[in-house]
């Protein structure tokens, strides 16, 4: 499954995977910069609570960077030991 949304910059992400809780999915949006040195891929992690699930990766070596201050797309950016940085997320609840 796809799906397309407007993130906080009003930029087309793509969604794919399966249905939540039954894999992983992974998002992939477009950016103005461009490749500079090589290929990098942004995961985002979806949980419940991106605060408590942030301060726990953190307790596990993440590093945190910065907090989103919309609260229509609350998350936080982390980076691991070597750098990469990717997000915590509040998980999307289905319309219903």
């Amino acid at each position: 499954m796809a799906t397309g949304s407007h993130g906080e910059h009003g930029d087309r992400l793509r969604r794919g995977g399966a249905t939540r809780g039954h894999a992983p999915r992974i998002a992939f949006q477009r950016v103005p910069e461009g490749k500079v040195v090589k290929n990098r891929v942004h995961l985002d992690f979806e949980a419940e609570d991106e605060e408590a699930t942030a301060a726990q990766i953190q307790a596990l070596g993440a590093r945190f960077l910065w907090r989103s201050s919309n609260p229509e797309d609350p998350f936080v950016t982390l980076a691991d030991p070597e750098g990469n940085e990717f997000c915590v997320v509040r998980a999307t609840r289905p319309p219903g």
